[in-house]
């Protein structure tokens, strides 16, 4: 899973050069999932949803075999953020 912090709800997201596909969660403030985005490989584009400021992408499918669905907060990525900012 690659994280990042601080995204705007106007940021975008692609696959340009990228040879497989990725799955992107979308996340508010308080790391609850807004939405995830299912990106092809070479031609994926996902634009951040309202409300956004973080995102995460992983593995075709990452999101969803570990049971996150729009609403949940996402425990694990929250306590990661709170590590690093101590």
């Amino acid at each position: 899973v690659f994280l990042f912090y601080n995204v705007g709800e106007h940021s975008l997201f692609h696959m340009r050069g990228v040879p497989f596909a990725i799955d992107i969660a979308f996340l508010d403030a308080r790391f609850t999932l807004l939405d995830v985005a299912k990106l092809q490989a070479q031609t994926g584009l996902a634009p951040a949803p309202p409300g956004t400021h973080h995102a995460a992408e992983a593995q075709e499918g990452y999101f969803e075999r570990q049971g996150l669905e729009r609403g949940v907060l996402w425990r694990t990525f929250a306590e990661q953020v709170q590590k690093l900012r101590i």
